[in-house]
């Protein structure tokens, strides 16, 4: 990538795993446009995808960054953030490889960090599904600005000086519950987490819908269950969500005892995440 001071002071952070090359070429795209940096961490374990995946980022002009194998979202953020700041940039725009920009995003996240710069703030952009619906974290509240508890790291612009006091996206959790985890250790240390109102993305969730609920794949369930477990104990997760969070995980249970498919996977994965959290283990699943 050519260096990121002749561009721009924001860098996209793109995390890479099976990646559809249409869409992934769409994504980047849409950020070249906008005058942005790329840095793409590609955690895909097979060797056809990652040459893939690196012929569409250097097209872009963007870096290419290969994990040689699933690290995990956590380890692949931190390893793109930090060379991100090696090359200079002061803002890290952090983006799923599924995610769709809808027009006018980047510039209106830009706006709204130019129009209250404040060194206190981490922006995030709207995201909603397929049909346009919001499924973000927080309602809009008419002020064009809107406080937010839980974050959704898929169009969240993050300065560095905020990202070096709160630290690094915690590489123990693997995956799910990641951005949270982070979230709520930057509002501990006394940021604020803003959503742009009109600034916004269509992100996917879930591998499958059964009417209104999402089905990952059953693999996920293991790290639902550890790290949600594993999140109620730290002393910065809001007591709202831990009980939330303690009625969705056996509610879950009984959904997938009587609506979901591979019944036996899905129970095994979600009882080893429980295992798990109780004995304090992280990163990737490693039973066979």
């Amino acid at each position: 990538m050519s260096d990121i001071k002749n561009k721009s002071n924001i860098v996209a952070i793109i995390v890479a795993y099976n990646s559809n090359p249409n869409r992934l070429n769409s994504l980047l795209t849409a950020v070249s446009i906008c005058n942005v940096g790329v840095i793409v961490a590609d955690n895909s374990e097979n060797v056809a995808c990652n040459r893939v995946i690196q012929k569409i980022t250097e097209f872009h002009n963007g870096t290419y960054i290969c994990m040689n194998g699933n690290k995990g979202i956590a380890i692949a953020k931190n390893t793109a953030i930090s060379k991100a700041w090696s090359l200079g940039a002061n803002y890290s725009l952090l983006l799923d490889d599924d995610s769709t920009l809808i027009p006018g995003m980047i510039e209106r996240l830009q706006s709204a960090l130019e129009s209250v710069f404040s060194e206190m703030v981490v922006f995030g952009a709207r995201t909603v599904d397929m049909t346009g619906k919001d499924i973000s974290n927080a309602r809009p509240n008419g002020s064009y600005l809107t406080l937010c508890r839980d974050m959704n790291s898929s169009g969240t612009l993050i300065s560095r000086e905020i990202f070096e006091v709160v630290g690094k996206f915690d590489e123990s959790l693997f995956i799910d519950c990641v951005d949270f985890d982070w979230g709520w250790r930057a509002l501990q240390r006394g940021f604020k987490l803003v959503l742009v109102d009109d600034a916004k993305l269509e992100h996917r969730l879930g591998v499958r819908t059964i009417g209104m609920l999402r089905i990952p794949s059953p693999i996920r369930h293991y790290y639902q269950y550890r790290n949600v477990l594993r999140l109620m104990v730290r002393s910065y997760t809001p007591l709202k969500w831990t009980l939330m969070q303690s009625i969705k995980l056996i509610a879950k249970l009984v959904l997938i005892l009587i609506m979901m498919d591979h019944r036996r996977d899905r129970l095994k994965y979600a009882f080893l995440g429980i295992i798990d959290a109780f004995r304090s283990n992280g990163g990737k699943y490693s039973y066979k």
